[in-house]
C-alpha cells in the first residue's frame, strides 16, 4: 500500500535543482539519493521496524524491509509528491516532514 502526500505548487515552485538541493539538505549525508528518470529514490539505513513489536501480537512478523521513499514531480511541475510505499513509523514520519519543508517554503497547497 503507498501513502501519497502531495503539494500543489502555486505562484511560486521550486527549479528542479532545488528540489533536489531541498532532499538533500533535508536528509544531510544520512541517505542514498538517486535520480531515476522521472523521480528520486531516497534510500534510508537500517531496515522497517514497528514501535509496537516487542508489547502486541498484532504487529506482522515478516522480514524486516529496506527503509526507502520517492520523491516525484509531475512533468508539468505542478505538483510535488512524496511517496512511501509499505514503510515504517520512521520513514512515514520523515516523508510527512520532508513535504512539509516543500509547502512552507514555497507556500504550496496540500492535496
Amino acid at each position: 500500500m503507498a501513502t501519497d502526500r502531495v503539494v500543489r505548487w502555486q505562484e511560486r515552485k521550486p527549479a528542479p535543482e532545488e528540489v533536489k538541493f531541498v532532499l538533500e539538505d533535508f536528509f544531510n549525508g544520512q541517505a542514498v539519493i538517486d535520480w531515476h528518470g522521472d523521480r528520486y529514490y531516497v534510500t534510508l539505513p537500517g531496515a522497517c521496524t514497528h514501535p509496537l513489536a516487542r508489547i502486541s501480537s498484532l504487529v506482522s512478523s515478516e522480514p524486516a524491509q529496506e527503509r526507502w521513499l520517492e520523491v516525484w514531480e509531475d512533468k508539468d511541475r505542478t505538483c510535488l509528491d512524496v511517496i512511501t510505499r509499505q514503510q515504517d513509523e520512521f520513514v512515514n514520519a520523515l516523508a510527512a516532514g520532508l513535504i512539509e519543508v516543500y509547502r512552507r517554503y514555497w507556500s504550496a497547497k496540500p492535496e
